[in-house]
């Protein structure tokens, strides 16, 4: 409706200009012209991000400008937003007055009170491994559905990942979980899908270091055929830790893993078992944690409060334990005979 009463206004005032000083109107036309422009763009700027929405585009990128943002779509098109100031209720066509930006998306706010969200570039879950290659042809193989685990139950616990991308490392770029190598060497695997939500190595030789912090969704972690100082960390939703065989493992490390719940780790022979610490750092969910197979002397526990299901090895000497834990309250709680309680502070 504004942008007809502008229109009508400037055909007017052009009309009555017929015999008149130029500098009397002047001001009063540029200031239509300028108020028509804005309107204009406002009324484009709405079409478009409601084009986008509706056309399920994502926003491949962005620039931030002096007074909003250019926006380069998913479709390679540009959508350039303005953020203006609100007019009158009924009276402005919708101008964007303010503009949010989140982790995932982007949020405009109209002069009416509608919102348009837009979400940013399709993330993608990554994983980055290095691992030892001694055996030529060899088959290396990861699984993602996951058969069953301790926490979860039987499976197939989770879907097969949705565009799946496996830089090999030695050349190779493939959707498939499987792969020979053809020299020995040390190699960077990538593996890149839009949701990754569990992971098991089947048949690897050794892998060195394991990152997920780029993984978002993942839930389940085996790490088998891991060795030497293993730190997982920034992984907000994983679950599931198991590593109770098949690695060679010296130290763990898990920091700022907010919902993790349960790890079991250990050895196949637990004589041979090379662990020699377990840290935990802000995970304040865990409430299952198996080490019965390894040969810990000493454990700090104290930051899991939630923890309800201990189950330990017949070499622990010393728990660390938080105010207040008193051992008999707890009816799944396995450790050896003569164990010494200290609260940590």
């Amino acid at each position: 409706m504004r942008f007809r009463i502008v229109i009508l206004a400037l055909s007017f005032l052009m009309l009555n200009l017929v015999g008149c000083d130029d500098k009397d109107y002047s001001d009063d036309i540029d200031a239509l012209k300028k108020e028509l422009e804005e309107t204009k763009a406002s009324i484009k700027t709405l079409q478009d991000l409601t084009n986008a929405l509706q056309n399920q585009l994502f926003i491949d990128s962005y620039e931030k400008t002096d007074d909003g943002y250019t926006l380069k779509m998913s479709d390679g098109s540009k959508i350039t937003v303005t953020q203006g100031k609100k007019g009158e209720d009924g009276t402005d066509a919708p101008a964007i007055t303010e503009i949010k930006e989140t982790e995932d998306a982007m949020e405009f706010i109209f002069s009416n009170g509608n919102t348009i969200t837009l979400p940013k570039n399709e993330k993608y879950d990554v994983i980055t491994l290095d691992i030892e290659v001694t055996e030529i042809n060899r088959q290396f193989e990861f699984s993602f559905t996951i058969s069953d685990s301790d926490y979860f139950g039987y499976g197939p616990l989770f879907s097969f990942p949705e565009n799946l991308e496996i830089n090999w490392g030695d050349g190779w770029m493939t959707g498939n979980c499987r792969h020979k190598y053809k020299k020995a060497g040390n190699y960077t695997v990538t593996i890149k899908a839009k949701q990754i939500y569990g992971l098991k190595p089947e048949y690897v030789e050794k892998i060195k270091s394991i990152d997920i912090s780029q993984c978002s969704n993942i839930k389940y972690l085996d790490l088998s055929y891991c060795e030497g100082n293993v730190t997982l960390r920034n992984s907000k939703n994983l679950i599931e830790i198991e590593g109770n065989s098949n690695n060679d493992i010296t130290e763990l490390n898990l920091e700022n893993l907010p919902n993790l719940r349960a790890v079991r780790i250990g050895s196949f022979y637990t004589e041979k078992s090379p662990l020699k610490g377990i840290n935990f750092t802000d995970c304040p969910k865990m409430e299952i944690l198996d080490i019965s197979s390894t040969m810990l002397t000493t454990i700090d526990i104290s930051g899991l409060t939630n923890l309800y299901d201990f189950r330990c090895c017949n070499t622990m000497a010393t728990i660390g334990v938080w105010e207040g834990f008193d051992v008999t309250n707890y009816s799944d709680w396995s450790v050896p005979e003569g164990v010494k309680y200290e609260v940590k502070k």
